[in-house]
């Protein structure tokens, strides 16, 4: 099936966050701010916290996107109502979004690779971002820090739309924005490092898709034999010389 439109994900794909843990959340190094204000007693307490109400809050199956400021309330306050210390959460909040905005764009990480294999299908075919953050236009603000964002037509992310990658809504939008009628879903490609966001669900929707398996550098699902994946950017390169050898 000939590809004719590409939509990539966003983070540990065009670019990379994740810590020397694997971990992709960015508040690690926020976590002595909650410490200090006395709502944790220690740093990883926070840090658990954050990762535990993630992880339960998305573990029905919902797909609305809740952003950094209302995540960090909501967590605060059970963790006010746990251990019945009155503490002004307005000020903490501010201070943990005001050092997340210096911290987290200088972790940011990428290659000249990905570079080269943008370059070198700019030309060819139209490409576009589909990316789950929970910041508004951060992603495009990232991508233009490291000179990524004029390669696509459009970069859209959850907090614009207020709906997460696997919920169907922001695939139907992307797709309806790129003008990729219903009958020409079968050649839009989708590419990520999330199993379920950027792969299984983009080919239950009816696109093509590819694996960006990270587990070599953090864990990472493992992807059915029957999905095409790849490990870098210099065999994804492989993969597209392969793809339009035969077109």
């Amino acid at each position: 099936m000939p590809i004719k439109y590409i939509f990539f994900d966003c983070f540990n794909t065009l670019i990379d966050d994740f810590d020397e843990y694997g971990d992709e959340s960015g508040m690690r190094p926020l976590a002595h701010i909650p410490v200090k204000h006395g709502l944790y007693d220690v740093e990883h307490e926070f840090h658990d916290d954050y990762l535990a109400w993630r992880r339960n809050y998305w573990s029905n199956g919902n797909c609305d996107e809740v952003l950094l400021r209302d995540r960090l309330n909501h967590i605060f306050l059970e963790q006010m109502n746990r251990n019945r210390k009155d503490v002004n959460l307005t000020l903490v909040v501010e201070e943990m979004l005001t050092l997340f905005h210096e911290i987290f764009p200088t972790t940011i990480r990428t290659s000249n690779k990905v570079r080269a294999v943008l370059d070198n299908l700019k030309d060819r075919i139209p490409m576009s971002v589909v990316s789950n953050f929970f910041l508004p236009d951060y992603p495009e603000y990232l991508l233009a820090q490291h000179d990524l964002h004029h390669y696509f037509e459009f970069i859209i992310d959850s907090a614009q739309l207020m709906v997460k990658k696997p919920g169907k809504e922001i695939y139907n939008h992307v797709l309806a924005k790129a003008g990729i009628k219903k009958g020409d879903i079968s050649q839009v490609l989708f590419i990520g490092d999330n199993l379920k966001n950027d792969v299984l669900t983009p080919m239950e929707i009816g696109m093509q898709a590819w694996y960006f398996d990270r587990s070599e550098e953090r864990p990472s699902a493992q992807a059915p034999g029957h999905i095409k994946s790849f490990k870098n950017w210099d065999i994804l390169s492989l993969l597209f010389k392969q793809e339009f050898s035969r077109v």
